[in-house]
């Protein structure tokens, strides 16, 4: 066996370990509560997914993909805004992009863009999930505008970021 092929069964196994660590304190963090969220959630997925990624799984911790949704939403409690605003995160893109299920992903959006009003990813996200759900053109519409609204009004942004904004935003089509 080749040197590199032994440090990264080192390296794995050292991972793994800190993955089993982690995984039995969730009560005692919500820190603990996200990663091990997260990490039962995108696990059991990527079995479900592929035999491939099954087999490329088979030493690592058991998982469950409903224990990760109950962790997930358990940290979006956390008072550490860094932590409840990431479990919001990942559960509207899990909702959104694993799930289809629009009206769970668009709630995790909105808490995320109420918070963080002029986070363009966000509300680029929340209107992408909107037009997903079928929300009225109307609604959409004042999305959009609230969006380049707050491109235009934003000084942090460099002129190449709100130009990559604003055509990210105007590319978007809805009926």
């Amino acid at each position: 066996m080749s040197k590199n092929y032994l440090q990264l069964l080192s390296h794995t196994k050292s991972m793994l370990d800190i993955i089993e660590q982690t995984l039995i304190k969730v009560d005692d963090c919500d820190c603990f509560k996200f990663t091990s969220g997260l990490f039962h959630y995108f696990t059991e997925y990527a079995r479900d997914e592929s035999y491939l990624f099954k087999a490329g799984l088979l030493f690592y911790p058991e998982s469950n993909l409903e224990y990760g949704i109950k962790l997930l939403n358990e940290a979006t409690k956390s008072e550490n805004l860094i932590i409840s605003s990431e479990a919001n995160y990942f559960l509207a893109r899990i909702y959104d992009d694993n799930e289809q299920e629009m009206d769970r992903a668009i709630y995790h959006y909105s808490i995320l863009t109420k918070i963080y009003p002029n986070n363009l990813i966000y509300l680029y996200y929340e209107l992408k999930a909107m037009i997903k759900a079928n929300y009225s053109k109307e609604v959409l519409l004042q999305k959009k505008q609230k969006a380049m609204l707050s491109i235009n009004n934003n000084s942090q942004l460099i002129l190449n970021q709100a130009n990559y904004f604003r055509k990210i935003f105007e590319e978007i089509k809805f009926k």
